[in-house]
């Protein structure tokens, strides 16, 4: 196996097409391709060859990996599926993934505190919807958990008073600050409304009696 021709690629001149025995083998950035050493006339053995092939694409998948993360938090889950999407290899994507998680880029706890942190201040969820939702983006039950017991530590406060709080903040912003109506179909749409939110029947009877005895 011959390196035959070693061309720039029209989109990006960063990066180069590998020609061997006059047949494209693979792209490569001009970094890699000074890393590696490889020149036109090279002769290379089938070894080499497959393992520049997963080595070059490891780092492809290792690239866009980490865009991914850059955009916003992701779980380990949702990494995993984007580099599928992608059509990298299962050998890679694990390698890829396990070498971000040991350097903290992926950790479910830390992604699972900000999700809750979000959807219970922002989206007034609830921690049952929360944690469907959480599960949804494929992460562990028990991860879940622990995420919701330390986040429960940080705030100091139990999560009954939170949610409570959530509930509250979803009532109002429904009724914009007007007075909670009085009649019955439009107060079960209220509780239909919470419900979706994922609060619990207790939690809603409770900011209901709130509300009416301001």
């Amino acid at each position: 196996m011959v390196i035959t021709n070693i061309i720039v690629q029209d989109k990006n001149k960063n990066r180069y097409s590998i020609f061997i025995d006059d047949a494209f083998a693979f792209g490569i950035d001009g970094k890699d391709l000074l890393y590696y050493k490889l020149k036109k006339g090279q002769h290379l053995s089938l070894k080499t060859f497959c393992f520049l092939k997963d080595e070059l694409e490891y780092i492809r998948a290792r690239d866009r990996a980490v865009k991914y993360l850059g955009h916003s938090p992701k779980s380990r889950a949702e990494v995993i599926a984007n580099l599928t999407q992608k059509g990298f290899s299962l050998e890679n994507i694990e390698k890829v993934v396990s070498m971000l998680s040991g350097k903290g880029y992926i950790d479910d706890i830390k992604f699972a505190k900000i999700f809750i942190n979000h959807k219970l201040k922002i989206n007034n969820f609830a921690k049952k919807r929360i944690i469907t939702e959480l599960l949804l983006k494929g992460l562990r039950k028990e991860d879940i958990l622990e995420a919701f017991e330390q986040f429960e530590a940080e705030n100091m406060q139990n999560m009954q008073s939170l949610e409570l709080e959530a509930a509250q903040l979803a009532l109002n912003k429904k009724i914009k600050h007007k007075n909670l109506p009085t009649d019955l179909k439009e107060k079960q749409r209220l509780v239909n409304f919470l419900l979706r939110k994922g609060f619990s029947y207790q939690t809603i009877e409770n900011v209901i009696k709130q509300e009416e005895n301001k």
